[in-house]
């Protein structure tokens, strides 16, 4: 059976960065589709016809450049979303998404960042599935991950039709927050490192705790996967991926010093 790496979040904390620098390890496989959310939809914390309508969206992308599919990874990917997309998630088990790759002696990866909001039970239900996997929890300055979060979200709505705000308005940002009480405790637990730490480190025994700030320091963050995972990047690869520096794009919200404040106490951060 293959030994499985597994990134848990946070959200805004370099997940895609990670699977991009994972991905680059040799004897590593990581899962073409980057957040397979299978434990999180089987706990119920994420909605399964959300996974579904995801899975579409990401299969016709992919129709729409069939060359793809001529790929192994594109293949793989092709047929995952399709499982997904059809099938109810009791009908298909966690393995069989990495198709004939977890027959085979090598470390096989995705990264879900809801996986750190599963329950007890819902990370012991992993262990059992996965056996003793390695796991990584990205963390970062609880603020600046917040912000970071709000900026994404805010950038989303502006992007549909329809009458908005600049995202960066301090309007768009209290009506926002005062719509969203349920997106705000979303938010409170994927700032709660610790308890997600000990939950996970309850089952596993590999379970690395990486800040951003280390996740993009080429050095420092290539040092602590490379022990971790007992393995020697590639230089170059490791390089290029890092400095592709995936979602980087989103500027900083622009906010005056009060609502900063506001977020601060909102959030209930020190």
């Amino acid at each position: 059976m293959s030994t499985y790496v597994i990134g848990i979040g946070s959200q805004r904390c370099g997940t895609t960065l990670l699977h991009a620098l994972l991905d680059a390890a040799p004897g590593l496989a990581m899962h073409p589709v980057k957040e397979l959310h299978y434990f999180d939809v089987q706990s119920g914390l994420r909605p399964l016809s959300l996974q579904r309508s995801r899975a579409r969206s990401r299969l016709y992308r992919q129709l729409l450049r069939p060359h793809i599919l001529l790929t192994g990874a594109g293949l793989l990917a092709a047929r995952t979303n399709l499982r997904q997309a059809r099938a109810e998630i009791v009908n298909y088990s966690y393995l069989s998404l990495f198709g004939g790759l977890a027959d085979a002696e090598i470390m096989l990866g995705e990264v879900t960042p809801e996986y750190m909001l599963l329950p007890a039970d819902g990370v012991r239900h992993m262990r059992e599935v996965l056996g003793d996997a390695h796991i990584i929890l990205l963390t970062r300055d609880p603020l600046q991950r917040v912000l970071s979060s709000l900026k994404l979200r805010l950038d989303a709505i502006a992007g549909y039709p329809g009458p908005t705000l600049p995202c960066d308005s301090e309007q768009h940002v209290s009506v926002f927050l005062e719509q969203n009480p349920g997106w705000i405790k979303r938010q409170q637990g994927f700032n709660n490192y610790q308890s997600a730490q000990e939950n996970f480190q309850r089952e596993f025994s590999n379970v690395l705790t990486l800040d951003y700030q280390q996740l993009i320091d080429e050095r420092a963050g290539r040092k602590k996967l490379e022990q971790f995972l007992g393995v020697a990047f590639d230089e170059k690869r490791y390089h290029r991926a890092l400095n592709r520096r995936h979602n980087a794009h989103h500027q900083p919200l622009q906010l005056s010093p009060e609502t900063v404040e506001q977020i601060r106490t909102l959030f209930e951060l020190d």
